[in-house]
């Protein structure tokens, strides 16, 4: 039949909220007091076997109070509920003699644990007083004879005694026998209780106190039968009574103890303990599972056992320990050596002989098991296994409670991390933007750009320009290990390349793992991301991170590499300069030079003279002119009296309508723009010794080859003045191959 609760509690919810709890875990709730006096008239009307008190109620009588006056006239046990935890309010309410103490918020298997304990108590109180009143009636009913009755424990203490002893020897309840009768330092050598608890037979011996002469019997109690016309001493054993009580008082402790700490060490070592002195063991230890519910692995042992079996693991179906999670059983062995379920634990060569495991359980779960043990055979019985039970109830509680505090706490650490992480990313991309904001250089800016994708994390960055006229995607800068080799070029036409699909596609590919998606990669990783740089809607370039341990790219990566590519997109249209191709004149005049058209020319001379004569000439006439040179533009356009004719600086410093030498990318993305919106046009470059000076021979070569393939395919015309001299002839050969000398 299911127990019956009282709940006394004054906020409503809360009070809906344990009905709730204590109907899912079994017990009849019949009603709910929110007041001390309403608790006192329900507790009288409906005689539950448990109240559910809580200290704080409104009205005249507060919790407190009304769990008195329960106790005293009722007899029914009060559990307090209180969100209270201060030293006063706890000593105020231990007058009442509460049979448990639950601190709001709880869980239901506390709940469970508490009730079951406070039954279990008061049970066991009832049934000891019932013992205590039988007694007293048999000592009671002896009192009119001359017999002089005492009870007197195993410790030799004086339980009992009924009126005859008393007027013999005064009341000396609690005293030792042998210090009160015969003051002794020590038991009697001639007392016969020994033999008659050894022996379990009746003993007797002659004694003299205070020159009086005495019969004194011991007999095993209850075996007093017969004896009642002489002087008796009866021995009872209240071993299981004691036990009970200090079940209790360790349910108790442990459940307070749960409540105030997380730390598993001092519980384990607390249950340890209690363990220890309720039943006794020469190893225990404490099992729990893996986190994938595995293997079983000692969390925690005694001290002798604790060096040889830390770090030992055991598969979840392996010998005792396995049937007893598996099936969870509480199993009891009296030899070990002859059960068939039986494994020695690996590395452990002491004789675990008798031996009771426990399972812990919690909501249905197995999260692991107690197990002692003893040298001897048969050192445990049923009733041992039964003292240990509702203990392993509070530790299963522990143990889950323990679990949730760390998975939370990993939780919480793991999130903060993140936030950290997160944060830190965020510095960085903003740091980047605040960078580009005030660049105008496009290696500068790239290079920004590639540097912030390492930062992010990333083992190998890099960043790809996309060259229109070519056709090809050319490796520019990079950062990290296995980079590609400097000039390294993909044609857009191997669309198997993943960088290739990322530009000619204009979209984002994020490839985990290479070995289940067809394509090809410029450098091997476990894990990439390609991400287009797209200016006007125009692939510009691409940013590739990758990584070639196991770590893997995740989503958040592939956001924040997105937006490095968005705001390099920002920054290449920012700086970009576009030039309108504009006729400075048209002259009906004749020329007076003439170049063809998608034609290359170099013009020897030391400065420019007949080059700039050619140039003036053509944008005179009506042919858009652009001038890229080492003089400052205002002084060259004031000095040739150009107004519509745009001029670019090369120059380092950072000013506008300068081109930084580095730049050779951005000068082709200029004139290809400039020439590709002109029907016609003429482009003077007056600076290559400079040029080759920065960057060197080779560099600059292969600038202008591409800046003659622009001038072919759009039809336009490029003049060069240059000195000779400033090249060796092996550099002057590999000029003259490339353009018409003039």
């Amino acid at each position: 039949m299911a127990k019956k609760i009282l709940i006394v509690e004054d906020e409503r919810v809360v009070a809906e909220d344990i009905r709730k709890s204590l109907r899912n875990l079994g017990y009849d709730v019949p009603s709910v007091a929110s007041s001390g006096e309403e608790a006192i008239e329900k507790a009288e009307t409906d005689r539950p076997d448990l109240v559910l008190m809580d200290i704080v109620l409104k009205g005249k009588k507060d919790g407190i109070e009304a769990a008195e006056y329960i106790r005293s006239q009722f007899n029914i046990p009060v559990v307090f509920l209180t969100a209270y935890t201060d030293e006063k309010t706890l000593e105020k309410a231990k007058i009442t003699e509460p049979y448990g103490y639950l601190v709001k918020p709880f869980e239901d298997q506390e709940l469970h644990a508490t009730i079951e304990m406070a039954s279990y108590k008061h049970r066991m109180e009832k049934a000891l007083q019932l013992e205590r009143d039988k007694l007293q009636a048999l000592m009671d009913g002896l009192t009119r004879t001359e017999i002089g009755i005492d009870i007197v424990g195993r410790d030799y203490t004086i339980l009992f005694m009924n009126q005859t002893q008393k007027d013999l020897f005064g009341d000396v309840t609690g005293s030792l026998c042998y210090e009160s009768y015969r003051q002794l330092t020590e038991p009697c050598t001639v007392c016969p209780m020994v033999r008659a608890l050894e022996r379990g037979t009746v003993e007797s011996a002659d004694v003299e106190t205070d020159g009086r002469s005495y019969k004194l019997i011991s007999a095993p109690f209850p075996d007093f039968n017969g004896y009642n016309n002489k002087a008796i001493e009866v021995v009872m054993d209240i071993t299981e009574q004691k036990r009970a009580e200090m079940q209790f008082k360790t349910l108790f402790e442990a459940s307070k103890l749960i409540n105030s700490t997380m730390d598993m060490g001092g519980i384990f070592n607390f249950i340890s303990d209690s363990y220890q002195e309720l039943v006794g063991f020469d190893n225990f230890i404490i099992f729990l599972f893996s986190a994938d519910k595995t293997h079983l692995y000692p969390a925690y042992a005694s001290e002798k056992i604790w060096s040889k079996i830390k770090g030992v693991t055991l598969t979840s179906d392996e010998g005792l320990l396995g049937y007893c999670v598996t099936t969870g059983e509480t199993l009891l062995l009296g030899n070990a050596q002859t059960d068939r379920r039986a494994r020695k634990i690996p590395g452990i060569t002491e004789p675990f002989t008798s031996q009771i495991v426990v399972p812990l359980i919690n909501e249905g779960e197995c999260v692991g098991a107690i197990h002692i043990s003893r040298v001897w055979e048969n050192a445990y019985s049923d009733e041992d296994v039964n003292a240990l039970k509702p203990l392993s109830e509070v530790i299963s509680s522990a143990v889950r409670n323990s679990q949730l505090y760390n998975e939370i706490k990993r939780f919480g650490e793991e999130l903060e991390n993140r936030i950290e992480e997160r944060s830190r990313r965020i510095e960085i991309i903003l740091d980047t933007r605040q960078k580009l904001q005030t660049e105008i250089s496009w290696d500068k800016g790239l290079t920004t750009i590639s540097e912030s994708t390492s930062k992010l994390g990333f083992e190998r960055s890099a960043v790809f320009l996309v060259n229109t006229l070519r056709k090809t995607l050319d490796f520019h800068y990079g950062r990290g290990i296995n980079q590609p080799k400097r000039g390294t070029s993909i044609p857009l036409s191997y669309t198997d390349y993943f960088g290739v699909q990322c530009v000619t596609q204009k979209r984002t590919i994020h490839v985990k793992d290479p070995s289940l998606e067809k394509g090809k990669q410029i450098s091997e990783s476990r894990s990439f991301v390609w991400v287009p740089v797209v200016v006007q809607d125009e692939a510009f370039a691409a940013l590739a991170a990758g990584n070639v341990c196991e770590k893997p790219i995740t989503e958040e990566d592939v956001k924040d590499l997105e937006i490095l590519a968005g705001m390099c997109a920002a920054f290449i249209d920012r700086t970009r300069i576009l030039v309108e191709p504009v006729a400075e004149k048209i002259l009906e005049t004749e020329l007076k030079y003439w170049v063809d058209p998608a034609e290359s020319y170099i013009i020897l001379e030391k400065e420019a003279g007949k080059s700039l004569e050619i140039f003036l000439d053509l944008v005179t006439h009506g042919v858009p002119g652009f001038v890229i040179s080492r003089k400052h533009p205002e002084k060259f356009k004031r000095k040739h009296k150009l107004v519509k004719t745009p001029v670019l600086w090369l120059s380092r410093t950072e000013r506008e309508n300068t081109l930084n030498p580095d730049d050779l990318h951005k000068l082709n993305y200029i004139v290809s723009d400039f020439t590709r919106k002109s029907g016609e046009s003429v482009i003077l470059l007056d600076g290559l010794e400079y040029l080759i000076t920065q960057l060197g021979f080779d560099t600059v070569l292969k600038c202008v080859q591409d800046l003659r393939d622009l001038i072919v395919v759009n039809n336009s015309r490029l003049i060069i003045p240059f000195h000779k001299e400033t090249l060796s002839p092996r550099e002057y050969s590999g000029l003259e191959r490339e353009f018409q000398i003039l």
